[in-house]
């Protein structure tokens, strides 16, 4: 399950990236 949980957490962390960084685009 530690795999599995890690893996979700990295897919979070890339998403919530590509969230900041589209605001930011679209803040500019």
């Amino acid at each position: 399950w530690a795999t599995d949980a890690l893996d979700a957490a990295v897919q979070l962390v890339e998403l919530l990236r590509a969230a900041e960084d589209y605001a930011t685009g679209m803040r500019l």
